[in-house]
């Protein structure tokens, strides 16, 4: 019993910790320093909602049809052992 609430409370104290660390680390950033981390979040952001908008095999698929649609040209050649010699 004890050894949970040590637990849940180390949790929330590492928690706690984090974020003051962050909130101080902010205060020392430059302004354009801010602006790139308030940037690179949004763009985080949006490319994980894009990722789970769609499910695996839609992925799939649609890696599958931009593979289709390249030239033939790019096919890897086939290798024999025919005419080698």
């Amino acid at each position: 019993m004890e050894a949970q609430e040590k637990l849940s409370s180390s949790s929330s104290n590492s928690k706690s910790t984090r974020k003051k660390r962050e909130e101080l680390e902010e205060e020392f950033l430059t302004e354009s320093e801010r602006k790139f981390r308030k940037r690179e979040l949004k763009s985080r952001s949006s490319k994980l909602s894009s990722l789970v908008s769609k499910s695996h095999r839609e992925r799939v698929d649609d890696f599958n049809q931009s593979l289709d649609s390249l030239p033939e040209h790019n096919d890897i050649p086939r290798v024999s052992a025919a005419g080698n010699g």
